[in-house]
Order: structure tokens, then sequence, then C-alpha cells
């Protein structure tokens, strides 16, 4: 039942990915045309724990970790980056939509 399950979601997945791919593409394009939203989901390819995530980031832009940390909210509000874990101590990981 459990397969059958995620056989229709993966199916009902790729049929919205076919239909909403020039939206898609382009909101990857505008997200990614920003050095520090690239960044951050380039780094954030498996879950990564927020410090070294904004760590990195900020060493490969030139950015401020806190700069870089107030990029997070606004990606999640995308859907293109998702978040675990406690408060004070998160985990990052990119969510593959773009």
């Amino acid at each position: 039942m459990a397969e059958e399950i995620l056989r229709r979601l993966d199916r009902i997945e790729a049929t919205l990915r076919m239909a909403f791919t020039p939206q898609l593409e382009q909101a990857r394009t505008v997200i990614m045309a920003d050095k520090v939203n690239a960044a951050i989901l380039e780094a954030a390819t498996d879950w990564v724990p927020t410090t070294k995530l904004q760590q990195t980031v900020a060493k490969q832009t030139g950015k401020g970790e806190r700069s870089v940390r107030d990029r997070f909210p606004a990606l999640i509000r995308q859907g293109v980056l998702e978040v675990r874990g406690p408060e004070k101590r998160p985990e990052y990981r990119r969510t593959g939509l773009v």
C-alpha cells in the first residue's frame, strides 16, 4: 500500500514539473542569479548545520554570516530550502524544486 502511494505521488510530482516547467525555470533563473542564494542552494545539497552553511557561503561570496542567514526565510518561503531541527540549531537542505 505504501509503495503504491509513493508511486502515485511521484507521478503527480512529475506531472506538475512538466506542466510548470516554464515557471520553474523562470524562478530558478531569478533565484540563482543572486550569488548568495545560489551559493546557499549549492552548499545545501544535503542537511547542513546553520553555522557551517553560513560560514561556507560567507566565505564564498564575501558577505557576512548575518547577511547569509537573513536569506534563509525567503528561500524557505519560496519552497527551495527546507529546515529541520530546533530553532537554535537548525539544519537546512535544498528541496530540488529549482
